[in-house]
């Protein structure tokens, strides 16, 4: 009895999801037309997205090789740069004992 029951239950079941199917799929002409260029809309609008990504991409990876390249140059200038900063320390006290030196010999002229 339970078997039969289920059977029964089972075509029911089914017959129930092929009517729902063919009242779904039953479409207009029209209805089909949009869904269709609906469709090519958003292929479009895809592929666009992908190309954007895509150069995104590739700017990122311009920059970050940019960036590296920058680095590596920083690397090589930096003891540069801090030498530059050392030698102007060193000339601008050298320049104040210039004047320094000027003025106490001025001073002793003066005198």
């Amino acid at each position: 009895m339970k078997k039969l029951t289920l059977l029964f239950a089972f075509a029911v079941i089914c017959s129930l999801s092929s009517f729902a199917q063919t009242k779904q799929v039953k479409l207009s002409l029209d209805e089909l037309v949009i869904l269709s260029d609906y469709i090519k809309v958003l292929e479009k609008r895809d592929s666009l997205n992908l190309k954007l990504i895509n150069n995104y991409e590739q700017e990122l990876m311009k920059l970050k090789t940019e960036n590296a390249v920058l680095k590596e140059e920083s690397k090589v200038t930096a003891p540069v740069i801090d030498d530059r900063k050392k030698q102007e320390i060193k000339f601008a006290s050298f320049q104040e004992a210039v004047t320094e030196n000027k003025f106490a010999i001025s001073a002793e002229l003066v005198k």
